[in-house]
């Protein structure tokens, strides 16, 4: 039983230390917004990899309730837009698609409204 227990704390602080794990959000807890610049939204587009937009935008913060089964991700620009990202899954090769109602689909917002992707 030890052996068992030392084996998964050595996998575990692997994979705490592995510095090329794909990380999409970060703690919202210690987050703050970044605001980014509008300019890089031209890069999601329909079709785009979650990877792909992690790589252009830097990764972004966990918006929901993991126990009411909410799992999005959001980026926020210095226009006011901002940026909502539903995942199938959390890998980097998910395609994200625009229609809302996909397995994994990105919008923007703005005032409260659903602005039409690309």
């Amino acid at each position: 039983m030890r052996t068992l227990f030392i084996a998964f704390l050595l996998t575990t602080a692997a994979l705490a230390g592995d510095t090329n794990a794909f990380r999409p959000f970060q703690d919202s807890s210690t987050y703050k917004p970044l605001h980014l610049d509008p300019s890089k939204a031209a890069s999601i587009t329909n079709g785009v990899t979650f990877g792909q937009v992690v790589t252009n935008l830097g990764p972004g913060y966990f918006y929901g309730s993991p126990s009411q089964g909410v799992q999005m991700i959001r980026w926020d620009f210095i226009d006011g837009r901002e940026l909502y990202i539903r995942p199938s899954s959390f890998s980097p090769s998910v395609v994200l698609h625009s229609d809302i109602h996909s397995d994994s689909a990105f919008w923007f917002i703005t005032n409260a409204t659903i602005v039409p992707s690309k």
